[in-house]
């Protein structure tokens, strides 16, 4: 075939009959000298770069046209008339056979997905919780974490945590029981401090009127910071200050507490609960170990509580409800009085 250089931009030209005469005029010339195989091959050979249009002649139209070209005249004068005449219909020709022949192959599979616009999602709807009573309320998150609210506490959170994060926002005095994942962060935001954990448990106390915010690990390891500064991390027992006033956030050493003796009776039989309200089983524990027990304000009588009591001292016993429920014990003198953390 006679080598002849044209570019898509000029195919495109020629389809949309943009070309100037003098263009126009060289590429009838190049067509005119080749043969029909060659004209055919060189539309084969130009098909893919130029883009599929809509067309709307017929196949007996089509039909005719090939008649036409095999019925040309031999002349150049002849040859370049029609080509004059066809070519504004040979190209769209070639491309539509063009187009069937490659809608009849085997195509890639196209994620269709992927070529669509973006779907804006749906807003995550934000939740708030303000427990108004006077007993502590436990939430369940959509992760199966439990968070247990102080009375006037305010828990803000969404009704569907994030891929990567789980976050909150606490004005108040909580228990967070936090399930374990290790690629979604828990994160508690209370104020100018942030606390961010796995998977443990620990309380908040961001009181409004304090001027200050207190966190106290439980269990499992806690990072607390203040705004963009390094973080303090907690292991059990250990606390992080937070004074507003001064903006300063300190890490707390556990205290270790002298107890006072406590002289009880040693229960004769052995006591078992499986998931008895606090106020039941402080009944009964008064009863076998012959101690005052006072719960304190704050204390649902309803939480419950599931353990038994063979071969423990009332202090054992003690600490045993502490590790199930959000409080904390003291001894004074001959009575243990129970409060909330």
């Amino acid at each position: 075939m006679k080598e002849q250089e044209f570019n898509k931009e000029f195919l495109r030209r020629f389809t949309d009959n943009k070309l100037s005469g003098p263009e126009y005029e060289t590429l009838m010339q190049w067509l005119s000298s080749l043969s029909p195989q060659q004209q055919q091959s060189f539309l084969n050979e130009h098909i893919q770069s130029l883009s599929p249009v809509a067309l709307k002649t017929s196949s007996q139209d089509f039909e005719q046209l090939r008649n036409k070209i095999e019925q040309r005249d031999t002349s150049k004068k002849t040859v370049r008339l029609w080509l004059t005449r066809v070519a504004a219909v040979l190209i769209p020709f070639a491309i539509y056979t063009g187009v069937v022949n490659w809608q009849n192959k085997e195509q890639p599979v196209v994620n269709i997905a992927s070529r669509m616009p973006a779907v804006s999602r749906r807003p995550v709807r934000m939740l708030r919780v303000i427990n108004s009573g006077v007993y502590a309320k436990t939430i369940l998150l959509e992760d199966s974490s439990k968070v247990t609210l102080s009375a006037g506490a305010v828990l803000s959170y969404p009704e569907k945590f994030a891929t990567g994060k789980r976050e909150l926002s606490l004005i108040g005095k909580a228990f967070f029981d936090v399930k374990h994942e290790t690629a979604r962060s828990f994160v508690v935001r209370s104020g100018d401090v942030k606390t961010t954990v796995l998977g443990t448990s620990f309380w908040i106390n961001a009181s409004a009127g304090t001027r200050k915010t207190t966190v106290k690990v439980k269990t499992g390891k806690v990072g607390v910071q203040r705004l963009t500064e390094p973080a303090i991390f907690l292991l059990p027992g250990e606390s992080a200050l937070y004074n507003q006033i001064s903006g300063r956030l300190s890490k707390i050493r556990p205290e270790r507490h002298k107890l006072h003796p406590l002289k009880t009776a040693q229960p004769a039989t052995a006591l078992s609960f499986n998931e008895t309200s606090i106020k039941s089983v402080i009944s009964e524990l008064e009863k076998q170990y012959q101690v005052k027990i006072v719960l304190e304000t704050g204390i649902d009588p309803a939480l419950k509580l599931s353990l038994n009591t063979r071969g423990k001292s009332i202090t054992a016993v003690m600490e045993e409800i502490k590790n199930q429920a959000p409080v904390i014990y003291e001894i004074r003198d001959s009575s243990i009085h129970i409060k909330l953390q």
